[in-house]
């Protein structure tokens, strides 16, 4: 008899794990918590530190689930900030924004910076050493959750100025983050090896950015395409879901392509390339309407996905181990 590969067990076994997840997010809610919580919670029960269900390596094997899911989720961020009702609250995101990068980046890079020396495999760093980790780490801890932000004020039904300036700000910070992330791991690097941050990987670092825009806005362009065409919801929704999933694969395999063709390596940021694929939609397109209708119709198969999943990778050991230093994070940020 042949082997069943793995990412076929894998796939029905998290299939299986989602629908329990979708009925204990419905348990959460009667309770007035949020789906996405029972959603986390299957998937850490179902993961490998509690049931077993689904080992370590399954992660890695269902990765596909999470590059949809994050695609679809860049789509419905990017077509919230359309520019007619966001023009008046412009400079309100754009303070809120700055002011987070201000002022919690040093908030938290200082915390993490003297937290290291508490937390055992950091404690014996150098003081540069420490200084890049406070960098990275005070850069992730930076990010917003447009996923769970998304999923809460779609739950609820949110609406008003207040839910969509705050959702706004969350989709610019995602933007932010990525470009600093990019620039914070180059001075890390700088800092860790004494290797100095170059005029060309500036260069680079702004012709990834200036591809991601145009990847983007060719890709909503494309996207208006298909939802002009006759094809019926569910055709439209895959084709959708594929050229989301094409840009998380590309992400993986184009800087190599790129490295062997021209000496540097142009690596391409998926989630900036769907959020401005979903922007030039609502705002470049007379297809915001259908397309809004679209993403409503897939997000709550997606919301399940991605927060199950999520639950499953969790690395619950380490968590434990550090539930200390998380805590003091989690309070300062």
């Amino acid at each position: 008899m042949p082997q069943v590969p793995d990412i076929i067990i894998f796939s029905v076994s998290f299939f299986l794990v989602a629908l329990a997840a979708k009925q204990i997010g419905k348990f959460f809610s009667s309770y007035g918590l949020p789906y996405i919580t029972g959603y986390l919670l299957a998937g850490a029960l179902a993961g490998p530190f509690i049931l077993g269900m689904l080992p370590k390596e399954a992660s890695e094997e269902l990765r596909y689930i999470d590059d949809i899911s994050l695609a679809v989720i860049a789509f419905i961020a990017g077509s919230e900030l359309y520019l007619k009702e966001l023009r008046s609250r412009l400079g309100t995101i754009l303070t809120n924004a700055a002011g987070i990068v201000v002022f919690a980046f040093s908030l938290i890079g200082t915390a993490l910076f003297f937290a290291q020396s508490f937390i055992p495999f950091t404690a014996a760093y150098p003081f540069m050493t420490k200084l890049a980790v406070s960098l990275l780490g005070a850069t992730i801890l930076l990010a917003l959750s447009p996923a769970s932000t998304i999923a809460v004020i779609q739950e609820v039904k949110a609406k008003g100025a207040f839910s969509k300036t705050v959702l706004s700000i969350t989709v610019v910070m995602d933007v932010v983050i990525i470009v600093m992330f990019a620039l914070s791991v180059a001075f890390a690097g700088a800092m860790i090896d004494g290797d100095p941050v170059t005029v060309s990987f500036i260069v680079i670092l702004l012709v990834d950015i200036v591809l991601a825009l145009l990847a983007g806005f060719v890709m909503g362009k494309f996207i208006g395409l298909v939802l002009s065409t006759p094809l019926n919801k569910v055709v439209k929704a895959a084709a959708l879901i594929m050229l989301g999933y094409l840009v998380f694969e590309a992400s993986y395999f184009v800087p190599e392509w790129a490295y062997q063709a021209t000496g540097f390596k142009i690596k391409i940021e998926p989630l900036l390339i769907a959020m401005v694929a979903g922007f030039t939609v609502t705002n470049f397109t007379r297809y915001r309407q259908p397309f809004e209708d679209l993403l409503h119709d897939i997000s709550p198969y997606v919301y399940v996905a991605f927060f199950a999943l999520t639950g499953v990778a969790l690395k619950l050991d380490v968590l434990l181990a550090t539930i200390g230093i998380a805590t003091i994070l989690f309070l300062v940020r």
